[in-house]
């Protein structure tokens, strides 16, 4: 009964003060960070409050956070955030908007009119939320990207000097998580280090989000990525074609193909004027094509060095193209450090057949060594003869072959994408008639004019005789 009574003369001397805690429902006012909070006051009795002074007040603070007196209002304490509602103040209605409602702005808020004597309490409650805070240890973001061959793109994001520890991940435009690499992670007392790569193959923003929800911190960067269609794939010594166009006729557009991680043009076309600072001579356009907004340019005799990711930029149309250039190797003699070089010889062997022999020194990686005939095929040859001198290798390989022809020695070393040759003619004579099978052709030419000019000698012999006895030699029996 005494708690009762202490309980009503408790309430009537607030009511008599016009002390009322919260609003007629009594809950407080929540909203999140960033957005804005209303908070409401009234006198209850629906009359006009125009001409009336009241005042809000924030608990813990000295000035005032909005004060109203007869048709003008303004805010000490958050100047430019608070506003009343104007049309609303005939009704009775001194409630209040702060706009932009930040984490320090919580806490209880009192609307007093002191007119009146009357004084209205109301909670404010505010939702952090995560959001780039310039706090001690807040996460600090750098992206970049990186090309590759597969035609995809690398995305690299670097998180430094953050503590807590913060959760970092890709997203794509839609705001989809994408698949990433494993977290690189270091420490440096108790700041946190983190990178994060991720392969991307579409065109599109990507963003890197670190998240650090112990003090409502998230920080992010984002980056463009535009990959252009499939790559162009050609091999090394071959012309490659790398498109560009726009819908429309660019004879006078300028337009300009750079390739990434040089400084020089690769080629610039303004209004019938074209050069390549960087590939010389190597660069052609197609004229013809300009009336039909085609910009693409021939790459000619593309070298290894040549590879990588090439733009075509429009700069008056604000267009740029991205394509990537793959350089596929081929064999070939280069000179680099190591390279294979041949030397041939050959011995004759005295039984019709001729001994080939090639010798590779100095080579390194190790590499293969054949021989091959006109045909390409290869042709037997011995077990080859290997030595080394530190990391170099020295190999001897010998063939024996009968038959006239052109021959090579080829040395391949794959691995630096080498290939060497020397050829030779070898001349072997093949005896057809089997009687003068083991015997020598000077001496069958010998024989052969020796037997002539017995016949010769005869033959004169016989007409002398003949004309001695004054009668000519019998045609039949004398004919030649």
């Amino acid at each position: 009964m005494a708690f009762l009574s202490l309980l009503f003369m408790s309430s009537c001397f607030l009511t008599l003060s016009g002390l009322t805690f919260g609003d007629q429902s009594g809950k407080p006012v929540i909203v999140k960070e960033g957005d804005y909070a209303i908070l409401p006051c009234s006198l209850g009795t629906n009359e006009n409050i125009e001409f009336m002074r009241f005042e809000w007040k924030k608990e813990g603070t000295e000035e005032e956070v909005y004060i109203y007196d007869n048709g003008v209002g303004y805010s000490p304490a958050l100047p430019g955030r608070v506003s009343h509602f104007r049309d609303d103040l005939k009704h009775g209605n001194a409630s209040i908007r702060i706009n932009n409602v930040q984490l320090e702005d919580k806490g209880n808020y009192t609307c007093n009119f002191p007119n009146r004597g009357k004084t209205f309490r109301i909670k404010l409650v505010v939702e952090p939320i995560l959001k780039v805070r310039n706090v001690s240890g807040a996460a600090e973001l750098y992206v970049t990207s990186h090309d590759q061959i597969n035609g995809g793109v690398l995305l690299q994001c670097d998180v430094k000097n953050a503590h807590p520890k913060p959760t970092v991940e890709w997203q794509d435009s839609n705001n989809e998580i994408i698949p990433s690499e494993e977290p690189q992670v270091s420490k440096q007392g108790d700041r946190f280090y983190i990178t994060l790569k991720a392969t991307v193959k579409k065109s599109g923003r990507y963003r890197c989000v670190a998240k650090q929800e112990e003090i409502n911190h998230q920080a992010q960067k984002e980056i463009y990525v535009y990959i252009y269609g499939k790559p162009v794939i050609v091999k090394e010594g071959d012309d490659a074609i790398l498109p560009c166009s726009l819908d429309t006729n660019i004879e006078f557009v300028m337009f300009e193909w750079t390739k990434e991680g040089t400084e020089k043009k690769v080629f610039t076309y303004n209004t019938g004027v074209n050069y390549s600072p960087a590939l010389p001579g190597r660069v052609s356009y197609f004229q013809n094509d300009l009336k039909n907004g085609n910009a693409s340019i021939r790459v000619n005799n593309v070298q290894l060095e040549d590879k990588g990711i090439y733009t075509c930029n429009f700069p008056s149309r604000g267009k740029t193209f991205r394509i990537e250039l793959v350089v596929e190797l081929i064999l070939k003699d280069r000179n680099v450090p190591g390279a294979a070089e041949p030397e041939i010889t050959s011995h004759d062997k005295g039984n019709g057949g001729v001994l080939l022999q090639c010798d590779v020194k100095n080579a390194r990686p190790k590499p293969t060594v054949e021989w091959w005939d006109s045909n390409n095929e290869i042709i037997p040859s011995e077990e080859p003869q290997v030595s080394t001198q530190g990391d170099r290798f020295n190999i001897t390989l010998k063939a024996t072959v009968k038959k006239s022809g052109r021959y090579r020695c080829v040395a391949k070393q794959e691995e630096i994408n080498h290939q060497a040759q020397k050829e030779i003619h070898v001349y072997i004579y093949e005896k057809s008639d089997s009687a003068t099978q083991g015997f020598p052709v000077w001496a069958a030419i010998l024989i052969g004019v020796l037997v002539v000019v017995i016949v010769v000698g005869v033959v004169l012999k016989v007409k002398g005789y003949c004309l001695k006895k004054g009668r000519p030699p019998h045609r039949e029996s004398f004919h030649l």
